[in-house]
C-alpha cells in the first residue's frame, strides 16, 4: 500500500506558488510594489484576464490570480 504523500499539503504548496507567482506577475503587468495597491482599473483588467482564460486547459494555475483578486478585495473593502 501506498502511505506517506499528504495530498493536501501538495495542493497547499502549489497554491501557494502559484499565487506568489501571480502576485509578481501582476507587479510586472502593472509595475507596482504591491498588489494591495492597484487601482480599480487595474483589478478590473486582472478580473477581465481571469474571465477571459477560465475556460481553457490551464483553467486552475488561474488560482494565483484569484487569490490576488481575493487579498485586494480583503486589502480594500471593509466588512461592515
Amino acid at each position: 500500500m501506498i502511505e506517506g504523500v499528504k495530498l493536501h499539503k501538495w495542493a497547499d504548496n502549489i497554491e501557494h506558488t502559484l499565487t506568489e507567482w501571480a502576485m509578481e506577475t501582476v507587479q510586472e503587468w502593472f509595475g507596482i510594489d504591491d498588489t494591495d495597491e492597484m487601482t480599480e482599473e487595474q483589478v478590473t483588467a486582472l478580473q477581465n484576464y481571469v474571465d477571459e482564460n477560465c475556460d481553457t486547459s490551464y483553467d486552475w494555475v488561474l488560482m494565483g490570480f484569484q487569490n490576488v483578486l481575493n487579498a485586494w478585495e480583503n486589502a480594500n473593502y471593509d466588512d461592515d
